[in-house]
């Protein structure tokens, strides 16, 4: 008899209001908390955290430790072994099929955030349309639990579909069939009515934007707003004018978007998340005096916004003031010290700032609190090879590229960093799995060029980086390389017409300035060439190359003093810099100092060889 009653009320309980409106109507019976039951109280509760949250309008999907998960399988009277194992296959028949449909929507949040779902949509679409054929198909079982847990999976397994569908960058009409049966059968479980309006708004928007129907899409947000104000749908009533914000900030619409922004701010002055669009529409437009003032109102209403510290960050850093990006930065970080982007905003000021240290540092602060962070091991990789610890960078990259193996630019990032340490067959190999992924990399052939060089390959170096400006017509690097093959062929005329095309292109590009004066140093115009290094100086003032040609310089010009000072200036930065180190040997000579430039022979001997004994 206990046990009839036990089912009975399990039977009556509404997990619905949690899956689908993520609201708990009634407090679960405390009677079933220590029966196999209470598991379907926890997949509900779980499911519906998940689902309730919106991709467009959150940068990050709070995500269950797996020790959570367990709880429920815990719950469901599964043994540890099971726990250990059963979590990864979802198509494992001995658990659940209502705990098999929330772990493949949980795995579907985490893997969103980390994959590009437009490479991805086919695997999910077939992943979720077989677990719903699995779960439509078969009779009832006799018994009560595996009853109950078949009724609720048919029951919530379509609507879940249409969850994981709507995600899906493109609409197709495939997509849009699945999307309206579900909605026609879910109508007939009894699912909840305000949860299905709003998947089928979701439909509607998702059928517009993939037609690029940008008036419409207003018109559906206005309509969504008018209805939840009116009590007639139960929802954040702004909900569809921000995901609409959200579709037209792009380079074609965003005009629009801000037209249509004012109406909005105009009828809800005081809606602090129009005020946020409102700083990105106008931060798009390089207004960045504009957006400052909309944010110090933002802060003036609640001045511990951390997304808003951490965007006005972002302000300071595009407009390269870095010391206060680093301030804004750190009152993110002291809003919310549990947040990774808040430190991430810190240790990108602090990189551009050349405080390379610190930058690691916070780094490392938000890795600890978000492990697999692309952004940040990226940017960690960065300052790591600025300090010299190019193999500490290429192991950060390597742990990025096993999070997103579809990115293209990683695989062009680690290519470098090994060019940058004399791994030539590495670089070649990462370049050619950045080009697999993404042909077009105008970088990853100009890399392949630099290459070449370096093996003195020239007319395939030519080869390589002519094509990358077929690419990107208006790359300085390429062009500053081509320069060099120039000036190396004797062709300075032609080498200072492609420099000035990069300066064109690229005015504070402190390598090209320094190349330039280095053709003009060879040339025997010794005021102009100082000129110009001492421009690349003020643009990086630790540019090696540029210290070298002026101490060689000075040294052409008898002044072996002065030139001895730039040349070990060079070294205090990159101590083992070939060019820096024989002219240092020769500034010493020069100054009669035979002795010290024996001595410094003997010290530095392995970047000599027998013509500079």
């Amino acid at each position: 008899m206990k046990n009839e009653l036990l089912e009975k009320i399990a039977y009556e309980y509404n997990y619905d209001s949690m899956v689908f409106d993520n609201m708990e109507k009634e407090s679960y019976p405390e009677m079933l908390v220590e029966t196999p039951y209470y598991g379907f109280y926890l997949v509900a509760k779980r499911a519906g955290e998940l689902i309730s949250q919106d991709s467009f309008l959150s940068d990050v999907h709070e995500i269950r430790q797996t020790s959570e998960i367990d709880s429920i399988l815990v719950a469901f009277r599964m043994d540890d072994a099971k726990i250990r194992t059963d979590i990864s296959d979802i198509s494992d028949r001995s658990l659940p099929l209502t705990l098999r449909l929330m772990l493949l929507l949980n795995r579907f949040v985490t893997e969103s955030e980390t994959e590009a779902l437009a490479d991805t949509e086919e695997k999910w679409l077939n992943s979720i349309n077989r677990m719903v054929r699995g779960m439509e198909s078969g009779r009832l079982p006799k018994d009560p639990f595996r009853r109950l847990d078949r009724i609720l999976a048919r029951k919530w397994c379509r609507v879940l579909r249409l969850f994981i569908i709507l995600q899906m960058p493109s609409f197709s009409k495939e997509h849009q069939t699945i999307v309206y049966r579900d909605l026609r059968v879910s109508k007939t479980r009894g699912i909840a009515p305000g949860y299905l309006r709003r998947i089928e708004y979701r439909a509607r928007f998702n059928k517009l934007a993939d037609h690029k129907m940008t008036g419409k899409i207003i018109l559906l947000a206005e309509e969504w707003e008018t209805r939840c104000v009116s009590g007639e749908i139960i929802g954040n009533p702004f909900m569809y004018e921000l995901i609409g914000l959200a579709y037209l900030d792009t380079d074609e619409n965003y005009k629009t978007g801000y037209e249509w922004l004012s109406l909005l701010i105009g009828r809800h002055p005081d809606n602090i998340d129009f005020l946020k669009w409102k700083a990105r529409y106008l931060r798009r437009e390089e207004k960045y005096d504009q957006a400052h003032e909309v944010c110090a109102q933002i802060l003036e209403k609640n001045p511990i916004d951390y997304e808003t510290h951490c965007f006005e960050s972002n302000l300071y850093y595009i407009q390269e003031k870095y010391k206060e990006a680093q301030k804004s930065a750190l009152i993110a970080t002291s809003c919310d010290e549990h947040a990774p982007m808040g430190y991430i905003a810190l240790a990108f000021s602090y990189l551009n700032d050349q405080q390379y240290d610190e930058a690691v540092s916070a780094f490392n602060r938000a890795l600890d609190l978000e492990s697999d962070n692309t952004d940040a091991l990226r940017g960690k990789s960065k300052a790591l090879v600025m300090i010299g610890e190019g193999y500490d960078a290429m192991n950060c990259l390597v742990r990025a590229a096993r999070f997103s193996p579809d990115n293209a630019e990683l695989f062009r990032e680690l290519a470098d960093v090994y060019f940058m340490s004399g791994y030539v067959d590495e670089c070649r190999r990462y370049c050619r799995k950045c080009l697999s992924l993404d042909p077009y990399s105008a970088p990853a052939f100009v890399l392949l060029g630099m290459l070449e060089i370096r093996e003195n390959h020239i007319t395939d170096a030519v080869k390589w980086l002519r094509h990358s400006l077929t690419i990107e017509p208006k790359n300085p690097i390429a062009l500053n390389e081509l320069a060099y093959i120039e000036h190396m062929n004797g062709n300075d005329d032609e080498c200072l017409r492609l420099l000035e095309q990069a300066l064109n292109i690229a005015p504070d590009f402190a390598d090209v300035i320094c190349s330039m004066g280095v053709v003009y140093y060879f040339k025997g115009d010794y005021d102009s060439s100082n000129a110009l290094l001492d421009r690349a100086l003020e643009l990086d003032p630790f540019h090696v190359g540029a210290m070298v040609t002026k101490g060689n310089a000075l040294l052409t010009q008898s002044l072996p003093d002065e030139a001895l000072n730039w040349y070990e200036r060079a070294l205090e930065i990159e101590e083992d810099y070939p060019d820096a180190i024989r002219g240092k040997f020769d500034a010493l000579r020069a100054m009669g100092l035979e002795e010290e430039a024996a001595e410094w022979i003997r010290k530095e001997g392995d970047s000599f060889d027998e013509n500079d004994r």
